[in-house]
């Protein structure tokens, strides 16, 4: 899925009405669909000299970087505030 299409997809829960899931769902809040677009539109994704691939949100924090080496793993980082 790219970039617009998920945004299209987060925007599309606005219609989602109580009980949305037959389980009780609730409406997703406003806030919820606008903060969760922010997330998606700040990512910045790079190829690595290395044949690996970077994942992050604009410059500030490495999300993930794939990593090409033997079999590929993905790591995860967790930078500190």
């Amino acid at each position: 899925m790219d970039i617009p299409e998920a945004l299209k997809r987060i925007e599309s829960f606005k219609e989602l009405k109580e009980d949305w899931d037959s389980y009780g769902g609730r409406p997703i809040y406003p806030c919820a669909i606008a903060k969760a677009k922010e997330l998606v539109e700040g990512f910045f994704v790079a190829p690595l000299p290395d044949g690996g691939i970077r994942i992050s949100l604009g410059d500030e924090a490495i999300l993930l970087t794939i990593d090409h080496t033997s079999d590929v793993s993905v790591h995860l980082w967790n930078p500190s505030p």
